[in-house]
């Protein structure tokens, strides 16, 4: 049975765009959405690689298997232990 994996990416700058890119391409994976503070960035990168924007981290965080953190590394921390507390 082939597993396939849904994937969120939290950011929207120039590395959250390009791991979206490779979400998207990939066979076994599907790319969610993306959310960003900013949320123009985050429908560029929706645009670009499909998806949807999410307007809060947790709402993302609950639809996806897997959150790519692609942001500053001071927020981190903060948006791992909010992927675990959703699962």
């Amino acid at each position: 049975m082939e597993t396939h994996l849904k994937v969120g990416v939290i950011g929207a700058g120039v590395f959250a765009g390009y791991h979206a890119s490779k979400v998207a391409a990939h066979d076994r994976a599907t790319l969610i959405g993306v959310f960003d503070r900013n949320e123009d960035k985050a429908r560029d990168v929706v645009q670009r690689n499909g998806g949807y924007v999410f307007f809060e981290a947790e709402t993302l965080a609950s639809a996806c298997d897997a959150l790519i953190i692609a942001v500053p590394g001071s927020d981190h921390a903060m948006l791992a232990k909010l992927g675990l507390a959703e699962g």
